[in-house]
């Protein structure tokens, strides 16, 4: 019996997008809002724990992503935020409260997005590791206009958000490794950390 069937060989090879790394992945899923501060300095911030849908079928661990808050940052840390919520809850749902706290805002995201599925492109960020390795980790960009020349990172696929839904074949997401804004290279003199994809921090989930 020969070990190769090779009349059942396949040209085509499947992704596998069981896991959040650099790219767009077409089926994204908000697994939860959170809040927490950094363990160093107890910068405050509003975490998302993101898990694409192929992953929670698998039971994967979702991937937190934090925002920090701060008099300089918050601005922009609410503009990505946004940029994610509104591809699946409207305007007028973002704009539907006024959280006079951390709690109060994680609850309200939470409340109308939560559980819900959108696109992302993911960029990639170059690391140390504690081997002195450089390796690679997804990472969330800048947000865009939501125009067809700047898309940002995130788009509807599903009805109910404040966008259309845009199928797979007709996304304005790419992902390009030979560009810089896709793909940041190691900084000079780079610190070693244990693992980065681990959120150094005390989380307080509501």
């Amino acid at each position: 019996m020969s070990m190769f069937n090779l009349k059942e060989v396949s040209e085509e090879v499947k992704s596998n997008d069981l896991y959040i790394t650099p790219g767009v992945k077409n089926r994204v899923v908000i697994s939860k809002w959170v809040s927490g501060k950094s363990s160093n300095k107890g910068t405050p911030f509003i975490g998302v724990q993101l898990v694409t849908v192929d992953g929670k079928a698998a039971n994967v661990e979702p991937r937190q992503f934090d925002f920090w808050i701060g008099e300089k940052v918050t601005p922009i840390s609410l503009g990505k935020i946004k940029h994610i919520v509104t591809k699946v809850a409207t305007q007028k749902e973002w704009e539907s409260k006024e959280p006079a706290d951390l709690e109060e805002m994680v609850d309200h995201l939470n409340d109308i997005s939560r559980g819900k599925v959108l696109r992302m492109k993911f960029i990639a960020e170059e690391y140390l590791n504690k081997n002195n390795e450089v390796k690679t980790k997804a990472v969330i960009g800048m947000p865009g206009d939501n125009t067809e020349k700047n898309p940002g990172f995130a788009e509807a696929v599903e009805e109910g958000g404040e966008y259309a839904p845009i199928s797979d074949e007709n996304t304005r997401l790419v992902y390009d490794p030979s560009n810089k804004r896709d793909y940041i290279k190691l900084k000079e003199d780079p610190t070693p950390v244990s693992n980065p994809l681990e959120t150094k921090s005390a989380v307080v989930e509501w």
